[in-house]
């Protein structure tokens, strides 16, 4: 269990400086772009690219947030409740988190799959953009371990050791 923790915690470091560095790319082409537009030279595919940037930066930076509880939670009614419930209620929402979030990884990476596949690429650079879709899907399962380790450690509150 700790050895998924220590793993999970090191990937994490490396999937958030990643998606730091998308996010100053997103700010850097946008910002050169408004530029350039200004001076009337305006570059194409922009909003395709920060597009892309914005999904590695959320896919990336998803399993840190929920390290660091970063998220929204409203915990006005549960924090009521004595500790065990709350690791119950915990691990009700982690079960139900988990489930979704590794369909949802598990689709990326068949529609990754699909299209390279079919060969598809991006409308206006004509790339293909399936690279993108499993790195977000990369960045979702690395969610789903994070969630993982959080439920084994509810599930380890419920029974009380």
């Amino acid at each position: 269990m700790r050895f998924l923790e220590r793993a999970t915690t090191g990937l994490e470091s490396w999937f958030v400086r990643i998606a730091g560095l998308t996010l100053v790319a997103m700010m850097l082409i946008t910002v050169t772009n408004m530029v350039l537009r200004k001076l009337g030279m305006p570059f194409g595919a922009v909003a395709e690219v920060v597009g892309w940037l914005a999904a590695l930066t959320v896919a990336f930076s998803l399993s840190y947030s929920q390290f660091r509880k970063a998220h929204i939670s409203i915990e006005i009614l549960v924090d009521r409740f004595p500790a065990k419930v709350q690791a119950a209620f915990s691990s009700v929402t982690g079960v139900l988190a988990l489930g979704m979030f590794s369909i949802a990884a598990y689709q990326l990476f068949a529609y990754g799959a699909q299209l390279m596949e079919s060969g598809q690429v991006a409308e206006s650079l004509r790339i293909p953009f399936y690279p993108v879709v499993i790195a977000v899907g990369v960045g979702v399962s690395l969610f789903c371990v994070r969630l993982l380790v959080e439920l084994l450690d509810d599930l380890r509150g419920v029974v009380g050791k």
